[in-house]
């Protein structure tokens, strides 16, 4: 960072650049590879003491798709598959270069900053063509948000839709249950489609 990057990762092409800076000698990044090699040093994944690792089961494990699919069939319906995720805006795990056996402790400022995305992926009746509808948020998404985009993608997508949820909090609080009270006919099973107004 000391040298204008981003990120104190080093790599052949930025080592390659500062040789050609500061000795005046082009070396080609692959043989700048072979060149710390001899020097005694290896590729290595940083270590910073802050990542970790989770595990999380699709809530779509136990989801009964047969009739589902034949609702959708049969009413030329639009099957959409909606989720939300979270992302962290922290540097990703990157490989360093670094004397052999000194694992590098790159430094970065951690950051619990995050961009949380709404999307469904919005399959056609006839031709199966997959379309992805995606909104962004830089707060936490709520039951609010879920039946906002809901009330987009009635407005966006023709016909009748088949909306696929797993079991979240926010896919059945009030604000969801509000919106599907509006439709006649609409209840809070994904099985069951999604009438338009």
């Amino acid at each position: 960072m000391a040298h204008g990057y981003r990120t104190e990762l080093w790599t052949t092409q930025r080592i390659a650049a500062m040789i050609a800076r500061r000795l005046g000698v082009r070396y080609h990044r692959n043989h700048v590879g072979k060149l710390l090699h001899q020097l005694g040093w290896s590729h290595q994944t940083r270590s910073d003491g802050l990542w970790s690792a989770t595990r999380q089961l699709s809530p779509y494990g136990n989801a009964r798709a047969g009739p589902r699919k034949k609702n959708a069939a049969r009413l030329g319906a639009h099957v959409i598959f909606l989720d939300e995720a979270g992302f962290l805006l922290i540097p990703s795990v990157r490989k360093t270069w670094s004397p052999v056996g000194q694992t590098p402790i790159v430094r970065h400022r951690y950051a619990h900053d995050r961009i949380s995305a709404i999307s469904g992926i919005a399959v056609s009746p006839r031709r199966f063509r997959c379309t992805l509808y995606c909104q962004l948020y830089e707060d936490n998404i709520q039951g609010e948000e879920v039946a906002a985009f809901l009330r987009s993608l009635l407005r966006q997508i023709p016909g009748h839709l088949v909306v696929l949820l797993d079991n979240g909090g926010i896919h059945r609080g009030e604000p969801v249950q509000d919106l599907l009270s509006t439709r006649p006919g609409c209840i809070s099973s994904p099985s069951r489609p999604m009438p338009r107004s």
